[in-house]
């Protein structure tokens, strides 16, 4: 049978010992509970080593953010290096191909050996560890590179490239990343950021391999594709992100959940803003851009080793054999399906998240008038999906930046790193202050108005000693409860309102920033305008929390409630698998295809059709209307049980007249 270790959960048991043991009917939900439990308190009298703790992971975001960032640039540099090189082969005359290992310059070789023993001081001189820098002639020789990055065919074929490479991962992701999750619940959650892990390490050498011997390889640079159909099949980012969350969740208390969430989050930023820093100082020191991918592959091996090895199992035996008893029995009930139509319908099933998003129908009391739909939630969903498909436009900002202004590898690295570091402040520094100063001053307004015009002052019935007196402190204490239930949902509906408005503000600063990229002259221009661009990231939590307020709205403004029914979990699953098709699949595609055939004639255009979109977004924007009691719903309802049970408190017939008394005064 399947057991539980120190570490985590072995599942090399023979299969009909493991059915007999999950089958067995003495196990019941409350007692793997119980199990549960005893296993997570069990973690305490481990060694800090062995125990898991959500900093493991924490930490390894940290470390995989950094090894990914520092490619993401030089990436497109390797792209315009291979496609010139087999496109243009007069650009790259003599040229051939280096080793994969580094060479160490002043070290002896056989054919200058005599003239290097003639030479003491050179020969014993620290030696130099340079990294190949691919096909000489490239980075060597400035006037080759010139040609390369300014040829507008060079430039196509490198978009389509980038185009291909990316959504191909993306749309491969996106079919496995539910299969890989469901693995992770019965298996255990590292051997899935095991797999994750391999899929990026594989992405590593395949560039290096194929800078190295583009010549050689089937399909020429076309080769890269092959790491990336890997990657995506191991589930790349998308999986390792949801098994991140889910170590998460495994190993920290529920009420400190947002603190570590939003810990990880920080430490995600951090590795954005470090990982090209590093990875444009390496090219700095070796001349090489290829040795950010020798970096990156260090990274990324030290830190599977560590997963494999050292990272403590999250996942307690109890969950994981709830979870392959739910698996075995729906696929008992799934036997009947043909094989090809479970497997198809189990790659889309990410798609029908997508429903929670379509809009509802809106319940009138009277039924003789045409029905209407609340399109709400549908807007904040597409204004979002448009808000996070910038990361899919980024390899093409580069490569533009690159053709254009002549800028470096080292220098497009430390222009991404400028955008994280931007990033990271808006959503870490800037975005809170302006939510507490905005919210706070809303408030106080909203309070000073009520202060001054409708809380009523006390009148002569409040010192009455007749039965009188009672109803009319409970008369009173009702008007009271009503307008501090006014005041709330005011307070609150102003606070819906400065979201609303920050998240316009934030897509408008992003429209303004492509117009500035557009009309750029000079490589600093083009920066300053990508820094605003990066201020729009505001817009992605803001519309988050209005899509909130609208999910749990539904229900008390006549609208067909789903609010109700799942939770948190189903609006924000549907969230992220719009962020995944907009990033990864769908912008990225667009983007490559539009670059792909102006280059020539005029390459802002992909600015332009990035402004055109956010301004569709910010019409759809201006089109939602946060109906007024939804702010106040989870308020008004807590207040209202602890107004009832004051209530109840009080004799019955006067908790009738109470009743009478406050309608009669509204």
């Amino acid at each position: 049978m399947s057991l539980s270790t120190g570490d985590g959960i072995v599942s090399g048991t023979p299969s009909d010992e493991l059915d007999e043991y999950e089958a067995s009917p003495l196990i019941t939900d409350e007692d793997e509970e119980e199990i549960h439990a005893e296993e997570v308190a069990s973690w305490k009298k481990r060694p800090w080593w062995k125990r898991p703790s959500p900093y493991w992971i924490a930490s390894g975001m940290l470390i995989g953010a950094m090894g990914f960032s520092s490619t993401f640039a030089p990436r497109v540099e390797v792209y315009t290096l291979l496609v010139c090189h087999t496109l243009k082969p007069e650009y790259f005359p003599d040229s051939p191909i280096y080793p994969v290992l580094p060479h160490i310059v002043g070290a002896v070789s056989t054919q200058n050996a005599s003239a290097t023993h003639a030479n003491e001081s050179s020969y014993l001189s620290s030696p130099i560890v340079t990294y190949p820098s691919t096909i000489p002639g490239y980075e060597e020789d400035e006037q080759t590179r010139q040609k390369c990055t300014s040829d507008p065919a060079v430039q196509a074929i490198v978009a389509k490239l980038s185009a291909t490479l990316t959504t191909t991962m993306g749309i491969l992701s996106c079919l496995v990343t539910g299969w890989w999750a469901n693995f992770s619940d019965r298996y255990g959650r590292r051997p899935v950021f095991v797999a994750s892990m391999v899929g990026i390490i594989l992405v590593d050498l395949t560039f290096i391999i194929t800078a190295n011997f583009v010549d050689y390889l089937p399909g020429g640079y076309w080769f890269l594709l092959v790491g990336f159909v890997m990657d995506g099949l191991l589930g790349s980012t998308p999986t390792a992100v949801a098994v991140n969350h889910a170590y998460l969740a495994d190993t920290c208390e529920p009420s400190a959940r947002s603190r570590i969430f939003a810990f990880a989050l920080g430490l995600t930023f951090t590795g954005f803003a470090v990982g090209p820093l590093l990875g444009g100082f390496l090219i700095h020191l070796t001349g090489s851009t290829l040795s950010v991918f020798f970096m990156a592959f260090s990274i990324h091996l030290g830190y599977a080793l560590v997963l494999l090895f050292v990272l403590p199992e999250s996942l307690t035996e109890a969950k994981a054999r709830a979870a392959r008893l739910r698996y075995k029995q729906e696929k008992e009930r799934n036997t009947n399906i043909p094989t090809l139509r479970r497997v198809f319908k189990e790659a889309t099933r990410f798609l029908s998240a997508l429903a929670v998003l379509l809009p509802r129908d809106i319940i009138d009391a009277d039924p003789l008038k045409r029905s209407k739909k609340d399109w709400n939630l549908f807007l904040l969903a597409i204004s979002y999906a448009f808000s996070t498909s910038l990361m899919g436009l980024m390899p093409f900002l580069i490569q533009y930046a690159i053709g254009v202004f002549r800028w470096s590898a080292e220098t497009a690295n430390y222009y991404f790193s400028l955008i994280g570091i931007t990033r990271a402040v808006v959503l870490t520094v800037i975005l809170p202050l302006m939510i507490k100063l905005l919210k706070s001053r809303k408030a106080l307004t909203s309070h000073t108005l009520f202060s001054r015009d409708e809380i009523p002052g006390p009148t002569p019935l409040h010192q009455s000693p007749s039965p009188l007196g009672s109803r009319s402190r409970s008369h009173q204490r009702s008007t009271q409860l009503s307008l501090s239930h006014s005041l709330a949902d005011l307070g609150s509906a102003h606070s819906v309102n400065v979201d609303l408005i920050i998240a316009r503000c934030a897509v408008s600063l992003e429209i303004l920033a492509c117009w500035v990229m557009a009309t750029a002259t000079t490589g600093a221009v083009f920066a300053v305008g990508t820094m605003v661009g990066a201020m729009s990231v505001a817009s992605s939590p803001t519309i988050q929390a209005l899509a909130l307020e609208v999910y749990y709205s539904e229900g008390s403004n006549g609208v067909a409630a789903r609010g109700r029914q799942g939770g948190i979990g189903k609006l924000f699953g549907a969230l992220s698998v719009l962020q995944a098709l907009g990033s990864q699949i769908i912008a990225p595609a667009v983007y490559g295809f539009i670059y792909s055939r102006t280059v020539a004639t005029f390459p802002q255009a992909i600015m332009l059709v990035t402004a055109f979109c956010f301004t569709a977004a910010l019409v759809l924007l201006a089109c939602v209307r946060i109906p007024a009691s939804s702010s106040g719903l989870v308020h008004s309802s807590r207040d209202t049980e602890e107004g009832g049970g004051e209530r109840r408190n009080e004799d019955s017939t006067e908790g009738v007249l109470v009743d009478v008394a406050v309608e009669t005064h509204e």
